[in-house]
Parts: structure tokens; sequence; C-alpha cells
């Protein structure tokens, strides 16, 4: 490792193209790599720790970061069941707060066929070991039909609107293991005019159901993940 007084024998141009070249091998080089990345954090989490329980994602979508579970985590033997829930049809109607908070989206945005990822899913899971529920999870009978895969070893909320991070966390920490993980994807998203929403939900939720979110890793730009007590 070069020190600062080895830099100084380089002429800055040298030293500036090394940076570039160091920027370049630490770009991240797929949209997914943050999702991966905290999936090979937590695989000797749940080794050592042997927490076991179904995995469950909010926000489906194609199901690239339900594969991505199942192909890093599933060695560990501790997620009997892999259950997700979407609308499939994009993102819900949502309040003219919601919109100014996310300004980019629009109702319909992210949607997926249903029957194709389920049939992708199930190719890599087991048609046994899925859970794919249907609608929007703001409704309190959607949910009921991911029940009957509680408890659950692993969260993740991949929502853009904050009725949906709320509905979802809602529902999901009283459901979690204690030293369960929960993956929210847009923490840190659309603070920008000074309001923590999503952090405020994941607090609030956490108080009302008596769980306690113990910080464990931030995921770049916007995800941070929690232990579950």
């Amino acid at each position: 490792m070069k020190s600062h007084i080895e830099n100084e024998k380089q002429p800055i141009e040298d030293v500036a193209r090394d940076l570039a070249l160091l920027a370049k091998d630490l770009d991240h080089r797929h949209r997914q790599q943050r999702k991966i990345q905290f999936f090979l954090d937590i695989r000797g989490y749940f080794v050592a720790n042997r927490v076991t329980g179904s995995y469950i994602e909010f926000g489906v979508y194609r199901g690239e970061m339900m594969y991505g579970a199942h192909h890093v985590l599933d060695g560990t033997g501790c997620f009997p069941l892999y259950a997700g829930v979407d609308t499939f049809a994009g993102e819900p109607a949502y309040s003219q707060d919601e919109q100014e908070e996310n300004p980019y989206l629009k109702p319909g945005d992210f949607a997926a066929d249903y029957e194709t990822t389920q049939a992708f899913l199930a190719s890599h899971i087991g048609e046994d070991r899925l859970r794919l529920v249907r609608g929007d999870f703001r409704e309190p009978s959607v949910l009921e039909e991911a029940k009957a895969a509680a408890p659950f070893a692993l969260a993740v909320i991949d929502c853009n609107i904050s009725s949906s991070i709320r509905a979802a966390a809602d529902w999901v920490l009283p459901h979690m293991q204690p030293g369960g993980l929960l993956f929210a994807d847009d923490y840190f998203a659309n603070i920008g005019d000074g309001d923590f929403v999503t952090g405020e939900i994941l607090t609030a939720a956490a108080q009302q159901t008596n769980r306690k979110l113990i910080e464990y890793q931030t995921y770049p730009p916007c995800a941070r993940a929690f232990v579950v007590m």
C-alpha cells in the first residue's frame, strides 16, 4: 500500500490516472450488486447463529432478488420457504404526497407478469418451496395469504411508496424470528427535502410491535439492513 509520502513522488497526473482506474475497479458492475453483496455478507451470520425461517420479499418485480437470495443463501439450510408479495401490475395507486416523494415514479412502473415470474422462480427454487402472492399488500387480505410462510428469518422491503413500506413493516415485524434480518432497499431514498420518511416508518413499526431494530450494515446508495430482536 502506498503512503502519502510515496504518492508525493508521483506526478499529479499519474496520481489522477491511478484514481480513475481505482474508481473503475470499485464501481458497481451490476445494478443488483448491493443486494448480492448483502446476501454474501449475511451468509455466515445465518450459519453461525442458526436463525431459521422463511425468506419474504415485498416488491418482487421479475424475481431477481429472490433468485439471488436462493442462489447465495440456500446452502445455509436456514430457509425452508421463499415467499414474495407483489401486485405484478406495477406500482399501485398512491397519494399526492407519495408522488412528491417519488417524482420519477408513476403508477404501473415495475410491472411484471405473474405467471412468467412464478415459472422462473419455481424452476430454480422448486414449486413446493415457493409462495408468490399477487395483490396490493396494503390490503390485509392479501397479506393473510403470506402468513402461512411465517415465521420469517429474512425480510426484504423493496418498495418505493411510503404506504407500501409502512404496510410491509407493520405486518412483517411481528412475524419475524428473533435475530432475523430486515433489508430496507429504499431506507435513504427521498430525504432531500429534510424528511426521513422510511426511517420514521421503520422506527414507528418497531415501537408499535415491540421489536428492536439493530443496525447491521448500509448498502449504497440507499439500502440498510437491520437485525430484528
